[in-house]
Parts: C-alpha cells; sequence; structure tokens
C-alpha cells in the first residue's frame, strides 16, 4: 500500500509504505451495524516507512482498521466487542504473534 500520510504538525504529506498480507480471516455471528454478523482478518503489516500511526491509518484507508483503535478504528465493531466479548480492547494493543 503507497499512500501518503498526513504530519499533524506540519500538515505536509510524506511518503507511506505498507505491504500486508492476509493470514486467517473469520466471521462470528455477532452484528455490528449495518451487518448481522462481524468479519475480522489477522494481518500482517510491514511498515516500509516510518511514519507516525502509519500502520493504524493504512488499515482504516482499506475500511479494515485496527480492533480497539480508538482513534483511527470503527466505535461499532470496538463497543461490540466489549458488550459480547467482555474484553479490555486494549489487550489487542502492542502485542507481537508468533506463528510457527
Amino acid at each position: 500500500m503507497d499512500t501518503p500520510t498526513k504530519n499533524a504538525e506540519t500538515g505536509m504529506y510524506k511518503e507511506a509504505i505498507t505491504e500486508y498480507e492476509t493470514l486467517e480471516t473469520i466471521e462470528l455471528n455477532i452484528p455490528v451495524m449495518p451487518y448481522d454478523k462481524s468479519r475480522y482478518s489477522l494481518v500482517k503489516f510491514t511498515p516500509k516507512t516510518g511514519r507516525m500511526h502509519q500502520l493504524r491509518i493504512h488499515a482504516n484507508k482499506i475500511s479494515h482498521p485496527i480492533v480497539g483503535d480508538y482513534q483511527y478504528g470503527d466505535r461499532f465493531h470496538n463497543l461490540q466487542l466489549l458488550v459480547y466479548g467482555r474484553c479490555d480492547l486494549s489487550i489487542f494493543q502492542n502485542f507481537q504473534l508468533q506463528l510457527f
């Protein structure tokens, strides 16, 4: 994905490149407006440039926001996971998943 990101301080756009790969997908019987079910993907992001919030911005740009991201995420998904999953979404932030 090659989409420039805007610097909050200067207002200037800078090059931002992220490679991504979908590793797994799941569909849950949890309604999230306006759909009857919710769909999620485990995605491997590899940033090629180092812009602030680059991965969060790029995920949101392609309409696949990161679960639990309160700034760039989808509030409906975050709320439904809190209600149905009864979990604190901060557990999804800043962790590494190792696949064998």
